[in-house]
């Protein structure tokens, strides 16, 4: 006879299991896709074109073709020193990605009024190379 425990662990995955596939339906209910189950871990041939027309990109402003520091050291030789909010609203990068780059005390520095500009060393040097590793 099993042990107890796996017993009970089984009971769980399976509770597990049924909730997982409730939230699967009611997803698939709520974008009109075929609620019934998938036989594989592929979405079939009709669940993609029922789902293809919902999906949107994301925008986040323009397309970045620059890396982020040189991108966001840009932007603060072009508007000097800048509070970290007017940045993320101006600057057209995420929140986490202008945090991610302030962060690097090589490249930008807070002044004493709580704004960012990018440091002495990379003012000096137009097109940093270092401005990169972001």
């Amino acid at each position: 006879m099993a042990d107890t425990e796996v017993l009970r662990a089984i009971e769980i995955i399976d509770r597990k299991i049924q909730s997982l596939q409730n939230a699967r339906n009611q997803l698939a209910h709520a974008f009109g896709v075929d609620s019934s189950p998938l036989t594989g871990m592929e979405p079939t041939e009709a669940t993609l074109a029922a789902v293809k027309p919902r999906i949107h990109a994301p925008t986040f402003g323009p397309v970045q073709q620059k890396p982020r520091k040189e991108a966001l050291a840009e932007f603060l030789r072009a508007n000097g020193p800048t509070s970290r909010g007017e940045i993320v609203l101006k600057a057209g990068l995420p929140e986490g990605t202008v945090s991610y780059c302030l962060n690097d005390k090589r490249f930008f520095v807070q002044l004493e009024n709580g704004d960012w500009d990018v440091t002495p060393v990379l003012q000096a040097w137009t097109g940093h190379e270092g401005a990169r590793a972001c």
